[in-house]
């Protein structure tokens, strides 16, 4: 009984886990845009000059950015829209 109670433990955390680790979303916080997004997976931000929320927002010569991944299953494939990035089919 408490080996089953430690194995069903075990899956609720490592499935929670995968959930952490690997998002099917993500949105830029404001300053900052979606540089591109590859078949892969992998994504880049960057800051912004100006409104953030325009679909085109204009990029600045800053050397910083935040490279992630998003983790799309079932056939789907992530997409973006300068600001967000979602897995879609």
């Amino acid at each position: 009984m408490i080996g089953e109670m430690l194995c069903a433990i075990a899956s609720i955390l490592l499935i929670a886990w995968c959930c952490l680790m690997w998002p099917t979303r993500v949105e830029a916080p404001p300053g900052w845009y979606v540089n591109g997004v590859h078949p892969d997976g992998w994504f880049e931000l960057r800051p912004v000059v100006g409104n953030p929320n325009e679909l085109h927002p204009k990029p600045i010569h800053d050397p910083r950015r935040v490279r992630g991944f998003v983790h799309c299953t079932g056939g789907s494939s992530p997409r973006q829209d300068g600001l967000k990035i979602w897995c879609q089919r």
